[in-house]
């Protein structure tokens, strides 16, 4: 398959601009099941190196809510490409963090093993506008506009629109040594299809997708992923030995249309044919 996208130069994906905050970034993520003895367990290992994200205060529990709502093509293409492990491949989502905050509109591409990521938060009241060439950031920038403008062109080049809404608690930790450095873990995934710009969801349409991750569903899982820089800190290699952590290339996205009952009936898992994302 011939690859449409645009090269990461004429985007500007290589050159990445610490001043533009966490906006903009390459990372490594590393993806980790594991359960919920050993989550316990890591999370007491990494204090020394960790404090909580201001998002999950200690008073909070374990973690705040995230809903993702996920763009697909026709054609299943972005499905298609992760199930292939495709070395170029690319998400569009829109995110958000409570049932009235804004919209974070991100698209995600990973070239080979880096993570590439812009986003840029929108009014909710005005985030499905964006899907028409419309929307605003609430950080009236040029850089956070030509952010809603390449999540606005990969949406019209692929033709893509909402298909699947995924929601999970998560709870995160902060480096307090490192420049950049973010350890996460993710528990009660679940996942239902939508037809429109749905951010919420329906209560009774939620479906888990614990029962893909184990196959003993009375273990509960908990997603552990560990994401910084190009180049890992030593604490975190450590970690990765001292608890033989196998990473395994795991998406709340694929696993939660696996879950979807029927979602995927009939999808041919072949390459995307040439011309079909435009």
């Amino acid at each position: 398959m011939t690859n449409v996208f645009p090269s990461r130069a004429s985007w500007g994906w290589g050159d990445r601009t610490r001043s533009e905050g966490v906006a903009r970034f390459e990372r490594l993520e590393l993806k980790y099941v594991i359960d919920e003895l050993r989550a316990r367990i890591i999370l007491s290992d990494i204090l020394p190196y960790c404090r909580p994200d201001p998002h999950n205060p200690p008073e909070a529990g374990l973690g705040y809510d995230i809903f993702s709502l996920y763009l697909e093509t026709p054609s299943y293409s972005f499905y298609r490409a992760k199930m292939r492990n495709e070395p170029d491949r690319i998400k569009l989502r829109a995110r958000t963090y409570s049932t009235t905050s804004p919209v974070h509109l991100e698209v995600k591409r990973k070239c080979v093993e880096v993570i590439e990521k812009t986003r840029a938060a929108v009014m909710r009241r005005t985030s499905h506008e964006v899907l028409r060439g419309f929307a605003s950031p609430i950080d009236d920038t040029p850089t956070q506009r030509s952010y809603i403008e390449r999540f606005a062109y990969f949406t019209m080049l692929t033709g893509a629109r909402p298909t699947l809404l995924v929601r999970y608690d998560r709870e995160a930790y902060v480096s307090s040594v490192d420049r950049y450095a973010r350890v996460t873990f993710d528990r009660h995934v679940v996942a239902q299809r939508v037809d429109g710009w749905d951010l919420v969801g329906q209560e009774s349409a939620w479906t888990s997708v614990a029962g893909k991750w184990f196959w003993d569903g009375a273990i509960s899982p908990v997603l552990l992923e560990l994401k910084c820089e190009t180049v890992m800190p030593h604490w975190m290699s450590k970690l990765i030995h001292r608890h033989d952590l196998r990473a395994q290339g795991f998406s709340k996205y694929c696993r939660g249309l696996e879950a979807s009952e029927g979602l995927l009936r009939g999808i041919d898992p072949s390459p995307t044919p040439r011309g079909a994302f435009v």
